[in-house]
């Protein structure tokens, strides 16, 4: 992390290499400043360095789209979407004008992994992640005086 401290404003920046939700922690002489920690979320740099669904908010759809073109029994796909404390929540899957698709809501921040599987076997590139932010939990503070 790089920061640059001027008078009692600093002003700091840091990379990561990880996508997701990220905790800031601002300390003054071993004490936490007001305000702190913070979430940050990483998002990827473009849309080919991210092998998954959409990053999206918590309590926001998330829509599911399969391919069914190797389904000979389509009742026998299943999506199950696994919560970043390992929760799964099952999302019915449905048909319209042969395209499969099943949605859920996530309740929880952070990687999501969806299981869509076709006769109890995940299925090419299966599970697929999914970053779930909580733009609530967000704050960033913008008074003087935190140093």
């Amino acid at each position: 992390m790089n920061l640059d401290l001027k008078s009692n404003v600093g002003i700091g920046s840091f990379r990561t290499e990880e996508m997701g939700m990220h905790e800031v922690l601002v300390r003054n002489e071993g004490e936490a400043v007001r305000g702190a920690p913070h979430f940050l979320r990483s998002m990827p740099m473009s849309k080919k360095d991210y092998d998954g669904i959409e990053p999206c908010a918590v309590g926001s759809t998330v829509e599911v789209l399969i391919n069914p073109h190797h389904a000979a029994k389509p009742e026998l796909l299943e999506v199950t979407a696994y919560s970043p404390t390992n929760r799964p929540l099952g999302c019915p899957v449905s048909e319209e004008n042969g395209t499969f698709y099943a949605s859920f809501q996530p309740q929880e921040a952070g990687e999501w992994k969806i299981h869509v599987t076709y006769d109890n076997q995940d299925i090419d590139n299966s599970p697929f992640k999914c970053m779930v932010f909580n733009p609530r939990a967000i704050f960033v503070s913008f008074n003087h005086g935190l140093f």
